[in-house]
């Protein structure tokens, strides 16, 4: 029964009715329309506080897109190691003072509109996120680790994942469905959106294909064996990202292998583990026009169409033999390919994801 009724608010969402939709506890649109916060202005750029630490693909995808709806200030978060010991002790706590001043600061010059998370626990206490709501300031916090981490660790004073503070953001957007009657639960509004990729950085460029097969990703998991084998099956594959003889490589780069391969790859599972997720990656992929085959995902499945706009393989012989094909294939892997940047250029672009969250705070 729950899951239908999740089936059915995701549904009605993406039919763009923005209505009574309930769940169990009774939250549902209208209660984020009786919300007390200052709603977005109509007739002028957004002024945003971004709040989030760049590690290496969020200033790529968010900034950019944040920029195109009004002026960002950018709260300077690339210093701090949130996973040290020193940290957990003493420097969150200090942080989150200095944040809070900050925001006050920036309300009373009326320089600020709304707050841009994308953070956790670990990073902004419950006990700082209740204060910035009752300024009245609306917020919105994107959580992508919901599969695992909706919990996350236990820190003092409660948990590193958003169980604990995401009853104190206005719009709360996670990218695992099944993740909703968690928030719920807590009396936080919520909605489901998949990730996407930002299509002024990942661009289809005229370059020549001369990597048969890619794959670009860190290696854990079941990732670096699969990528052996492939190798010991004559594959030529090039593998990059931390852990990867070929080692990081920038976003530039990345867009670049992607217009070099004929197919680019994609593994599914989280951190080693037989669970599927959505990846910044899948988007990332075909914004760029590459030929994305991937393990089967359902996540996926539900947003692209099999054999018309992706490709799955369900185990390593399958994918022997979809790459064998494919490469032998051209018109009918560009064909695909095409089809694949298309519907992300359409449907799944970070100005896209961004223009349905703020509508709500508007």
């Amino acid at each position: 029964m729950l899951k239908r009724l999740v089936k059915k608010i995701v549904d009605l969402y993406f039919r763009n009715t923005i209505k009574f939709i309930k769940s169990e506890d009774g939250l549902d649109f209208e209660s984020l329309k009786q919300n007390n916060f200052v709603k977005l202005p109509d007739n002028r750029p957004i002024n945003i506080l971004k709040v989030y630490k760049n590690t290496n693909w969020e200033d790529p995808n968010f900034l950019p897109a944040l920029k195109k709806f009004g002026n960002v200030i950018e709260y300077p978060m690339n210093h701090i190691n949130y996973y040290s010991l020193s940290w957990i002790i003493y420097k969150r706590q200090k942080f989150n003072k200095e944040l809070l001043e900050y925001v006050n600061k920036l309300i009373s010059e009326k320089k600020i509109d709304m707050i841009f998370f994308y953070v956790s626990a670990l990073i902004i206490s419950p006990k700082t996120l209740n204060e910035i709501k009752k300024l009245k300031i609306p917020t919105v916090n994107l959580s992508f680790d919901d599969t695992i981490g909706f919990k996350s660790y236990p820190i003092p004073g409660g948990y590193a994942g958003v169980n604990d503070i995401c009853q104190y953001i206005t719009v709360n957007v996670t990218s695992v469905k099944e993740r909703l009657p968690d928030y719920y639960n807590q009396k936080a509004f919520c909605i489901y959106l998949p990730l996407a990729a930002n299509e002024d950085v990942y661009q289809k460029l005229d370059l020549k294909k001369d990597i048969d097969v890619s794959f670009v990703g860190r290696n854990y998991g079941s990732r670096g064996e699969s990528i052996k084998y492939l190798t010991e099956k004559g594959i030529n594959v090039h593998a990059y990202g931390p852990g990867f003889p070929n080692g990081s490589i920038n976003t530039g780069q990345i867009v670049e292998i992607f217009n070099r391969s004929k197919i680019t790859l994609g593994f599914s599972e989280v951190s080693g583990l037989k669970i599927t997720t959505l990846k910044a990656r899948d988007f990332e992929a075909g914004l760029c026009g590459v030929f994305y085959l991937t393990s089967h995902n359902p996540l996926l499945a539900e947003i692209f169409k099999e054999n018309e706009e992706i490709v799955f393989y369900r185990n390593n012989e399958e994918l022997i033999s979809k790459i064998n094909y494919y490469l032998s294939h051209e018109t009918e892997r560009e064909q695909i390919a095409d089809k694949f940047r298309q519907k992300c250029l359409k449907n799944h672009t970070w100005q896209i994801r961004f223009r349905e969250i703020f509508s709500l705070l508007k």
